[in-house]
């Protein structure tokens, strides 16, 4: 009989979490633009939560920490993370501010909700499904594990150059920004900070990615975007 480990129940509790979160901006019926994104239907939602559970036990056997292990320290875990979102957030409120990008944030508190439930979602569809789920097929059946670290890198730049793009492409359509500096710089902004993510990941496992997505979610768009911006 399996028996759920410390990370298995860590990852539950997230999943519970974004569960409760959907719940409540199904009540208030949260109307803004971003809810008609994959990431916050009820299948990407789905996906994330069942995939992500089975991808957990594919991720140890590519040498990728599990989201409690021990060898990871908790500054490693969860301070260095949190502190590097920070640092991203700012550098996107600055880039909004002086490029003058157009703002649509969601209001408080429903943000709260929002930006938890994209944050986790996101990461998980964007990063750990098609990193950890190509990477794993390819050494199981191609390359062999000697080959592991490279083929994790291998799809990862790829895996990171698919928001840069899709941010950018979308910004571009909804508002015709086409200034030789906005799309290039948001575009740079986004790929640095999605191969961050992917590095926090190899390094420090799963629960350190999220961390650093979360904390940019939350000082660019719930703190900035629902007190400070204009």
């Amino acid at each position: 009989m399996y028996r759920l480990t410390q990370s298995d129940r860590i990852y539950i509790g997230i999943v519970w979490a974004v569960l409760l979160s959907k719940v409540v901006l199904m009540i208030f019926r949260v109307s803004h633009p971003v809810m008609r994104q994959f990431s916050m239907s009820w299948g990407g939602f789905l996906m994330a939560a069942v995939f992500g559970f089975v991808l957990l036990k594919f991720a140890e056997d590519l040498g990728i920490p599990d989201l409690w292990d021990r060898r990871v320290k908790d500054w490693e875990r969860v301070l260095l993370p949190a502190v590097l979102g920070a640092i991203f957030g700012l550098a996107i409120i600055v880039c909004t501010v002086a490029l003058h990008i157009p703002e649509n944030f969601v209001s408080w508190p429903l943000s709260v909700f929002v930006y938890l439930h994209a944050a986790v979602v996101v990461e998980t569809l964007l990063h750990f499904l098609p990193i950890v789920g190509l990477t794993w097929l390819i050494t199981a059946f191609v390359l062999g594990d000697e080959y592991r670290d490279w083929t994790y890198w291998a799809v990862a730049v790829p895996v990171s150059l698919i928001e840069p793009i899709t941010e950018t492409a979308a910004l571009t359509r909804a508002s015709g920004l086409t200034g030789k500096l906005v799309i290039p710089i948001t575009f740079i902004l986004i790929w640095a900070s999605n191969l961050i993510a992917i590095s926090l990941l190899k390094k420090y496992g799963f629960l350190a990615a999220l961390i650093f997505r979360l904390s940019l979610y939350v000082g660019a768009y719930i703190i900035y975007g629902n007190f400070y911006s204009a």
